[in-house]
């Protein structure tokens, strides 16, 4: 851990500090900023002495922020927590580790606020390092159906080859000219009641990506790695040659990144014609 540079085996390691003095009686923050786009989960924060000999405990870690967020509940930490060895005592040795911190990312750094409470009036210059895994990335699915005509009732089947926890399924393209009519994983239906002939099905726009009020279709159970989504959908739009279903399903947790499903099938299940007329 001398070295604020290496990396250990499925740990990255983001230097805290250049340097720059730190003087008695003022509160200096200190940023470290992830590259090449990693996400990193921080578990452990070390003051080192590898480039300055500045003992830990003259140094109090008055908050710790990711972006603009603070992470304590309890401020002014004394250095001591911040080392390798902890506090070694008569009841053993007590270090600090994290769980739950914000992610860390380019565009939420790593703040640590820190004070200088040693003899020297000059001040001293600070380093530490931030050891953190890099977050695995939680990707959005989307999918395109094959054509789909209004005197079609069409389920689509996506398996997603991951285990997913379902947030929202939204459509992108004309959500209006959609009738939802269920959504089951593994065979389960995710609709609160049976939505078929009594009903009609869901109106598409309550699906659409910018949708208020319904526009997060929240969903209880987890699809497993070898599980199927399959969603039942009518065409109700003007294009007498159909269209495509272009829709989108949220992961719970999910990152910024989207992919194409792995895996999307149509299957049609019924006419129109063999629908009653609602």
């Amino acid at each position: 851990m001398d070295d604020p540079g290496t990396k250990t085996p499925d740990r990255n390691v983001l230097p805290l500090g250049n340097g720059a003095i730190v003087r008695p009686g003022e509160k200096t923050t200190i940023v470290g900023q992830p590259i090449n786009g990693k996400t990193l989960n921080i578990e452990q924060i070390l003051l080192t002495q590898s480039l300055v000999k500045v003992p830990p405990k003259h140094w109090i870690v008055n908050d710790i922020l990711v972006g603009d967020r603070s992470q304590l509940e309890e401020k002014d930490l004394p250095g001591w927590l911040f080392t390798t060895r902890g506090f070694c005592g008569a009841l053993g040795s007590m270090k600090l580790t994290f769980e739950g911190l914000d992610p860390v990312d380019h565009e939420h750094p790593l703040k640590l606020v820190v004070s200088y409470i040693g003899p020297n009036p000059e001040g001293e210059p600070f380093y530490g390092v931030a050891i953190g895994t890099a977050s695995v990335p939680k990707p959005h699915l989307k999918f395109r159906s094959e054509l789909i005509s209004a005197d079609d009732r069409a389920t689509v089947i996506v398996k997603p080859c991951i285990q997913f926890d379902i947030e929202a399924f939204k459509i992108g393209r004309s959500p209006s000219d959609w009738v939802v009519c269920d959504l089951r994983i593994n065979g389960k239906s995710q609709f609160t009641q049976t939505f078929g002939r009594a009903s009609g099905g869901v109106a598409g726009a309550m699906f659409a990506l910018d949708a208020r009020d319904g526009s997060a279709f929240r969903l209880i159970d987890r699809c497993p790695v070898d599980g199927t989504i399959e969603i039942d959908v009518r065409y109700v739009g003007n294009n007498p040659h159909g269209s495509r279903l272009d829709a989108l399903l949220m992961r719970r947790g999910g990152d910024q990144m989207i992919v194409d499903s792995p895996y999307c099938e149509t299957r049609f299940t019924k006419k129109r014609s063999d629908l009653e007329i609602l």
